[in-house]
């Protein structure tokens, strides 16, 4: 009365584990296990119990969104023509990317009236002298300078 012979069998495969990452590519495993053992002189297992393989999940984000801002106005222009205009502009200081808001349409210039009288009668007037400068030496003869200047009024 001999044993009889048995081989080894491998349970099936359990269903894949979670991604090891949150987003982007990963690794999942799944597992099985000797099912029943072999005995009897039958054929004895092989192959592999754990199994590795790839998981992707959602992309990852590495872009995060931004809206445009414009940068700080430039000073006004000189006055273009007698009763005329003026302008200023302004560039974008930063694009919008990822799905961030542009920035609002014609906000780059703008334009303004501008007092300049071209015919009238004009008048030179000395403005306040400034105050003293310091002196160009520290010692011996040196030099200190104060200005004013020559403006222009109606």
């Amino acid at each position: 009365d001999g044993e009889a012979v048995v081989d080894c069998e491998f349970s099936h495969w359990d269903s894949w584990g979670s991604c090891s990452a949150t987003c982007g590519s990963g690794q999942h495993q799944r597992e099985r296990r000797i099912a029943r053992a072999d005995s009897g002189g039958g054929r004895g297992c092989g192959g592999i119990l754990t199994e590795v393989g790839r998981c992707d999940v959602a992309p990852c984000s590495t872009c995060k969104s931004m809206d445009c801002q414009w940068g700080e106005w430039e000073d006004w222009s000189a006055c273009d023509k007698c009763g005329g205009q003026r302008k200023h502009y302004r560039h974008i200081g930063v694009q919008p990317s990822c799905g961030g808001r542009s920035c609002e349409a014609g906000g780059a210039e703008e334009i303004s009236n501008c007092t300049r009288q071209c015919h009238g009668k004009m008048f030179c007037v000395w403005h306040d002298w400034s105050s003293w400068g310091e002196c160009s030496a520290s010692c011996g003869q040196g030099r200190r300078v104060r200005e004013r200047h020559l403006w222009a009024s109606d």
